[in-house]
C-alpha cells in the first residue's frame, strides 16, 4: 500500500511516519510504501507517477491548503483516499471535508490509535481490491494466454508473495459455462475450504479456463511448504469426485507468477494427456506432459484398412461390431480420453470418402465427439453415443427410440422455458428424458448451434430481461430467484457478463427510455 504525507512541518512528518510504519511491522509484515512532501503543489507533481492508495495532508500550508488538495484529488484521482489533519480543529474544516468524502479528519497531535484504526480500514479495503484486480487479470490470461499480465500486478504479487503454485480441475459433469470469468458459487465454497488451510497473507484465486469443465486454482504461498499443497490438492479432489468424476492436476512451485502462468498450457496438456475416461484422479508434476503415440493408441494398418473396407462397401453392421469390439479393447487396456478422441475422429474422416457426404456433417461429428469424450462417464456410454451419431448422419437407421430427436429436443426445450426458476442440471435432465449426456448436447448443438450451457443461460437471460422489464418494482434478488439462480450477486454477474450491463444499470436504461 501507497502513502503520501502532506505537511509543511519536518517534525510532523516523521511523527507520522514512526507510527506508519510501526502499524506496517505489527500487520504481519504489510508492505507499505511512504513518500512525503512539504506542500500540496509539490503533492499534484508527484501523485500521478506514485498514484497513492492513500494521502495524509495538513490543511494549514502556504499557496494551496489541505481543503483545496483534497478537493484537486477528488476530481481527478476519485479512487485515492484522503485523511485531513488539522491543528485547527474548526468546524468549517470539518464541514469542508465531510462534503469531499475523506476518510477521517484528524486534529494535531494525532493518536497512535487513530491512525492505526485509520491503516487498519485502509489496507483491508486495498487487500480486497488487490485481490479483485488479480482475479480479472489471471482470468484473462488464462483464456487469453498470448495477452500479458499487467507489469504493476507482476511486481505487486512478486514482491508480496514468494511461492506460486498452478492446480488444474478437470470435471467430467460437462455442465460448467465455458466463459463466466468468475468464481461459480460452488467455487466459492472450495475457496472458503482452501482459505482455511492458509495463513495471513496467503491467497487462492479460482478462474475458468478456456476449456469446458476447466478449473484452474492459483495458489500465492508465502512459503514453499509442499504437505501444505497436497492438502489443497487433496481437498479440492473430495470436493469435486464426491459427486462427479473429475481429474486434478498439480504443478510444480514457481517462484514468479509469470512462470505460473506460463506454465499453465504445460499442465493442462499434462491433465489432458492422463485424463482416463469414468475415472477420477490426481495427476502430478511426475507424470508425461507428452507422450509419444503407440501401435497400442493408434490402429495398426490392417485394422484402420480393414475399418476403410467396412465403410467404403457400407457394410454398417459389420462396421458397428468392429467399432464395439475396439471400445472393448480401450476399456480394458485403460485408453485416455485423449487416445479414444483421437480413434474417433479417424473413424470419422473415412466417410469422407463416401459419395454424397456433406463435409459440413464430418465437422459436427467431430465436434461432437470432443465434446462427449470429456463429459462421458463411462466407455460404454460413448460407445452408444457415438453409434447413435453414424447412425443419425449416416446409417439412417435409427434403433429402438419411442420418439424422434426433433421430438426429444421439442420436450426437453420446452421444460427449460416452463422451468427456468429450478436448479436444472445436465444429469437431472438425462434422468428424466431418458437421453444420454451426449445425445443431449449433441441436440442443442444441432438444433440451436450452442451448447446446452450457453443455450440455457441466454434463456434465463432473456426471462430476467423479460421480468425487469415488465415488473420494475421487483427486487433483483426476486429475479434472480425466478430464473434459477439462488445467489444474486452471481445472477448479477453472470447477467452482466451476457448482456453487457448490470441488471440495475438494465433497469435504469428502461426507465429513462419511456
Amino acid at each position: 500500500m501507497k502513502i503520501l504525507i502532506v505537511d509543511d512541518e519536518p517534525f510532523f512528518i516523521d511523527e507520522l511516519k514512526l507510527i506508519i510504519e510501526e502499524f506496517a511491522n505489527q500487520a504481519d509484515g504489510e508492505i507499505v510504501e511512504i513518500t512525503s512532501v512539504y506542500s500540496a503543489e509539490e503533492a499534484l507533481r508527484v501523485i500521478p507517477g506514485l498514484m497513492p492508495d492513500c494521502i495524509f495532508t495538513d490543511i494549514k500550508m502556504t499557496n494551496m491548503n489541505g481543503i483545496d488538495l483534497a478537493k484537486e484529488v477528488h476530481s481527478k484521482w476519485p479512487t485515492i483516499n484522503v485523511v485531513i489533519i488539522s491543528g485547527y480543529p474548526t468546524f468549517d474544516y470539518a464541514k469542508e471535508a465531510i462534503k469531499l468524502d475523506v476518510v477521517d479528519f484528524l486534529t494535531k497531535p494525532v493518536y497512535d490509535e487513530e491512525v492505526i484504526n485509520i491503516l487498519s480500514k485502509l489496507t483491508h479495503e486495498h487487500a480486497n481490491k488487490l485481490y479483485h484486480w488479480t482475479e480479472k487479470q489471471l482470468t484473462y490470461k488464462v483464456k487469453n494466454p498470448k495477452v500479458e499480465l499487467d507489469p504493476k500486478l507482476i511486481s505487486l504479487l512478486n514482491d508480496r508473495y514468494h511461492f506460486f503454485y498452478p492446480i488444474q480441475v478437470k470435471s467430467f459433469e460437462g455442465a460448467y459455462p465455458v466463459d463466466f470469468p468468475f468464481p461459480r458459487p460452488s467455487e466459492q465454497l472450495l475457496i472458503k475450504k482452501i482459505n482455511d488451510l492458509l495463513i495471513n497473507r496467503e491467497h487462492v484465486w479460482v478462474v475458468s479456463d478456456s476449456n469446458q469443465g476447466n478449473i484452474v486454482i492459483i495458489l500465492a504461498l508465502r512459503k514453499a511448504d509442499r504437505n501444505k499443497v497436497n492438502s489443497i490438492v487433496s481437498e479440492t479432489f473430495y470436493y469435486f469426485s464426491e459427486n462427479v468424476i473429475v481429474s486434478v492436476a498439480k504443478g510444480e512451485v514457481h517462484k514468479t507468477i509469470e512462470n505460473l502462468v506460463d506454465s499453465l498450457p504445460l499442465i493442462r496438456n499434462r491433465l489432458y494427456n492422463n485424463l482416463k475416461i469414468g475415472k477420477s484422479q490426481v495427476i502430478d508434476e511426475s507424470m508425461p506432459v507428452h507422450r509419444k503415440w503407440t501401435s497400442k493408441d493408434i490402429f495398426s494398418d490392417s485394422t484402420y484398412n480393414k475399418l476403410k473396407v467396412l465403410v467404403q462397401n457400407q457394410k454398417w453392421d459389420y462396421l458397428q461390431n468392429e467399432i464395439i469390439s475396439l471400445f472393448s479393447l480401450w476399456e480394458k487396456e485403460e485408453y485416455t480420453c485423449m487416445t479414444v478422441e483421437q480413434n474417433l475422429k479417424k473413424i470419422t474422416r473415412l466417410f469422407e470418402e463416401l459419395e454424397g457426404i456433406n463435409h459440413s456433417s464430418i465437422y459436427l461429428i467431430e465436434k461432437a465427439v470432443e465434446e462427449m469424450v470429456y463429459i462421458t462417464e463411462s466407455y460404454e456410454e460413448i460407445q452408444e453415443s457415438y453409434l447413435q451419431i453414424l447412425n443419425d448422419h449416416f446409417y439412417n437407421q435409427i434403433k429402438g427410440e419411442s420418439k424422434d430427436n426433433q421430438q426429444i429436443f421439442n420436450d426437453i426445450n420446452k421444460y427449460l422455458k416452463n422451468n427456468l426458476h429450478e436448479p436444472i442440471t445436465l444429469t437431472f435432465l438425462t434422468t428424466t428424458f431418458n437421453i444420454s449426456k451426449t445425445q443431449l448436447c449433441g441436440l442443442f448443438r444441432k438444433e440451436m448451434n450452442q451448447s446446452f450451457v450457453e443455450y440455457l443461460t441466454s434463456l434465463r437471460m432473456e426471462k430476467a430481461k423479460e421480468l425487469i422489464a415488465e415488473n420494475p418494482k421487483l427486487l433483483l434478488k426476486e429475479v434472480a430467484q425466478m430464473v434459477g439462480y439462488t445467489d444474486h450477486f452471481y445472477f448479477s454477474r453472470s447477467f452482466k457478463h451476457n448482456v453487457g450491463v448490470s441488471p440495475s444499470v438494465y433497469k435504469e436504461t428502461l426507465v429513462d427510455n419511456k
